[in-house]
């Protein structure tokens, strides 16, 4: 029995559909899954044609092995059986619900034999014959169910009627407000969310919740015009009209307060629903899938209030899985059973290796790094600071990368992580994943459940957060992977040398990608993404692959740069000359504010700006020791030592040329804030004054200690 999973492209109606690929099962066992947008190369693609050509290609199963092939799609009714002339004429076509899918998808990988389903994205099917505008029809968009292995049967719906805006569409509603003109940056404004207040909207539900057990939404679904629906709900409450963020606007503090609200109320609902359908059942199994699932920061809000154990998200929980989970149906549908599959995530395309080297003649500023034991040495590189690319066997399944298509670093370093968001254009408030040792995870996080598949942010515990700033987000929370020995050895070996390095058994893991694009899936896309970035070296099939990066110092006509190490003779002879007129006054320290020491802990500040009347600013050496002030006096007695300021970079500009993304940089919401706090601290400064931006990075464990006597 070999069934083929997949996603159609399009409605029959023509509407496009994202997330498409394929999947081939064969009989008890998941043989391959293959996401279109990995072999296609276009983010979010949709259908299968491309993923199911390489597929037929890589796993040597002519078409005619296939005898059934299941299909899905949404926003329509259910489609009738037909065929698909691209792929076989003799196989079976069976058309799946989409919610039903979902629901095979996630309760088939789950370790359970009863389970409540939860599944919520932005809609499914209709659940009537439709025409036109497929919102302002009955449709799936929160369904549950309570499944076994004998079957799946629903149990509830919210969000059915026409027009009503459920969990997906609100909050794909707000993302577009705050500035992201599409429902893949839904992570962003979860990620927001944790900057932001519950004050400002506290008394304000987006969600009613019905003594039946319903719940509803207090504004109507207009999916073609997001933007209104957000602001029909500030006129429901009488709030003064907010304006829409425009892309690439500063984000304010309501921004962040918006993000909050609406990330509050979907936790706050979806938890109280939950609550209702296991007192309604008596099962306290759960698991969820549908797009919304991919908001780690609600399952972890789900894991906590029910247990850790009692739930499970798949790693393919949005469109990505419906191949899989068509597949799954198509098989109870033969065998009248829901089987328990041995999972695990690394189902996609085997690759010919052996190509390395035809590849590296391309890339002649590349070179092989002759090493005994790829694992040691990879360690030692991310403990010395190095972010690595690894490229391992087979592919994960899902939008998460899992340690085979990651770019792994020091979870203890700030300045790596905004090095990274930079090198990949990700938002500066944006949090990464840390990929963690089994026997270690309640080490050092408030969870003791299973989260395989980064789908899950957990509470760092507040002991260990100082240890790890990298991987721990604005809440205190982390989306947490955790690394087994029998799934993933390599991976996990890997990880075992930086513990044993640094006595963190921990790493940073993003996904191995230039930002925009898809996750690198073939070895030639591997060496594409590595060279074009700022990433010294890259892990492939156990061979370390290095290149030679040089920064030059620049010398601007508006200011004075240096990157990397300094050379402090060299930059007071080049500043000297470049400002004749100005005294150069060496720093042997830093002061700084005690909130100001905790934005550096946690990664919103890495830079500190100083200033001296009619001279500039200039350290004595590249490491200076930090102490802690209670206020932004220049008395420094009884200051507390905290540790050292690395000092990555310096850059001298006016003060009236100082921008937002200084102000950033220097963890100010605005620029203005920034230049209200330093013309306090500085009262003689003005326009002109040149001031010196120092690119710092906080080492709390240095190898030497400080007098804290001495100024």
């Amino acid at each position: 029995m070999t069934i083929l999973g997949l996603n159609l492209g399009k409605t029959f109606e023509g509407k496009p559909l994202r997330d498409g690929g394929v999947c081939l099962l064969e009989d008890d066992t998941i043989l391959y899954v293959v996401m279109e947008e990995r072999v296609s190369r276009v983010k979010r693609a949709g259908g299968y044609q491309v993923s199911y050509e390489t597929l037929m290609k890589d796993s040597n199963s002519p078409k005619w092995h296939v005898d059934t092939v299941a299909i899905s799609t949404c926003c329509e009714p259910l489609p009738a059986p037909s065929r698909i002339d691209d792929i076989t004429s003799e196989a079976n076509v069976i058309p799946i619900n989409h919610h039903l899918s979902h629901a095979a998808g996630v309760f088939s990988l789950s370790p359970y034999d009863e389970a409540i389903v939860v599944i919520i994205d932005a809609g499914g099917n209709t659940l009537e014959e439709s025409a036109g505008s497929w919102w302002n029809h009955r449709r799936e968009q929160s369904t549950y169910y309570v499944a076994r292995r004998s079957g799946i049967e629903v149990i509830d719906r919210d969000f059915e009627d026409p027009q009503d805006a459920g969990f997906g569409e609100i909050f794909r509603a707000f993302t577009y407000f705050l500035g992201w003109n599409s429902s893949q940056h839904a992570g962003k404004t979860m990620a927001l969310s944790a900057y932001g207040s519950k004050a400002a909207f506290c008394d304000k539900p987006i969600f009613s919740l019905c003594s039946n057990g319903k719940i509803l939404s207090v504004i109507k679904n207009n999916p073609d015009k997001p933007d209104d629906m957000v602001h029909n709900l500030f006129r429901n409450y009488n709030i003064p009209i907010i304006d829409k963020r425009e892309l690439h606007a500063p984000i304010q503090v309501i921004h962040k307060d918006i993000a909050y609200w609406v990330q509050a109320e979907l936790e706050r609902a979806l938890l109280w629903k939950i609550q209702h359908l296991i007192k309604k059942t008596g099962i306290k199994q759960v698991c969820l899938g549908g797009g919304v699932a991919y908001n780690c920061k609600l399952i972890g809000k789900v894991s906590e209030t029910f247990g850790h154990n009692n739930i499970f998200v798949q790693p393919g929980s949005g469109d990505h899985g419906q191949c899989l989970g068509n597949a799954i149906y198509a098989r109870y549908l033969k065998t009248g059973e829901y089987c328990k599959f041995n999972f695990q995530p690394y189902l996609g395309l085997a690759y010919d290796l052996s190509e390395i080297t035809e590849i590296l003649v391309k890339y002649p500023s590349l070179q092989i790094i002759p090493t005994k034991n790829a694992a040691i040495t990879c360690a030692k590189l991310i403990f010395e600071g190095n972010p690595i690319c690894r490229f391992e066997g087979r592919s994960e399944y899902g939008p998460r990368a899992l340690g085979n298509r990651s770019i792994l670093a020091d979870p203890r370093q700030v300045k790596i992580k905004h090095a990274l968001n930079r090198i990949k254009g990700r938002d500066s408030f944006m949090p990464f994943a840390p990929s963690v040792l089994s026997e270690c995870v309640s080490e050092y996080f408030e969870f003791t459940g299973r989260t395989n598949f980064m789908t899950t942010a957990v509470v760092a515990r507040w002991s260990k957060r100082k240890l790890i700033p990298a991987v721990v987000h604005k809440d205190g929370t982390s989306r947490i992977h955790i690394v087994d020995k029998e799934l993933n050895n390599g991976y996990f070996e890997l990880i075992d040398e930086f513990y044993k390095l640094s006595g963190i058994p921990m790493v940073l893991n993003t996904s191995f990608n230039r930002g925009g694009e898809p996750i690198v899936e073939t070895v030639a896309d591997a060496f594409e993404s590595f060279v074009n970035l700022e990433v010294p070296y890259m892990l492939i099939d156990g061979l370390l692959i290095g290149k030679q990066v040089h920064i030059d110092e620049k010398v601007k006509d508006s200011n004075f740069e240096i990157v990397r190490q300094i050379n402090i003779e060299d930059t007071k002879r080049k500043l000297t000359h470049k400002y004749p007129d100005r005294e150069i006054v060496e720093r042997n320290r830093f002061n700084l504010y005690h909130d100001f020491i905790d934005w550096l802990y946690f990664g919103r500040k890495t830079t500190t700006i100083r200033y001296r009347k009619d001279a500039i600013d200039l350290p004595y050496a590249n490491v200076l020791p930090l102490f802690q002030t209670d206020d932004f006096s220049l008395n420094v007695k009884d200051n507390k030592y905290v540790g050292h300021a690395e000092i990555t970079g310096l850059i001298i500009k006016k003060f009236g040329d100082l921008d937002l993304g200084d102000a950033i940089n220097d963890g100010f919401e605005s620029l203005a804030q920034l230049r209200t706090t330093l013309s306090n601290i500085y009262p003689s400064i003005t326009n002109e004054s040149l001031v010196s931006i120092y690119q710092i990075y906080l080492n709390t464990n240095p190898k030497t200690k400080v007098d804290n006597t001495n100024p």
